[in-house]
């Protein structure tokens, strides 16, 4: 069945799709996303960059799992159109939930996303859909 999808504006930055009956709650700059009575939950945040060089996906990523010590990690290959530099995995932590993380880097942009859900059935469709539909406002 396809559900009823809203564009959202998390910043002026960028733009993302996610169906019309979707939950939201900001913390600072994380925004969570879920649907009532499913446990999947989308969580985004990002950094505008001014000047410099900016750090590749997989710099971000590679340091990310060094950082939470993260073991087993599966790559996953997104598609996100007009994004130039996407990295993300999938990965079980020692609770028992799957996550999926991914950054997407644009020159002046970067947007981290992760996915969770307990257990370790993949997250629903709707987060990956909407992972997959970031936009940089520009594009």
């Amino acid at each position: 069945m396809l559900m009823r999808q809203k564009t959202v504006h998390p910043t002026p930055s960028y733009l993302l799709q996610i169906p019309a009956d979707v939950e939201e709650d900001v913390d600072g700059n994380v925004i969570s996303y879920w649907i009532p009575g499913d446990d999947t939950v989308l969580q985004i945040s990002s950094y505008r960059r001014e000047s410099g060089a900016q750090a590749s996906a997989q710099q971000r990523l590679l340091a990310r799992i060094h950082r939470e010590d993260i073991e087993g990690a599966q790559t996953l290959t997104l598609d996100i159109p007009n994004c130039p530099d996407v990295a993300a995995i999938r990965y079980i932590d020692n609770d028992e939930v799957t996550w999926i993380i991914a950054y997407c880097v644009w020159a002046d942009l970067t947007v981290f996303a992760s996915i969770s859900r307990p257990g370790t059935e993949s997250p629903s469709a709707w987060a990956h859909d909407s992972l997959q539909s970031i936009r940089h406002s520009s594009n």
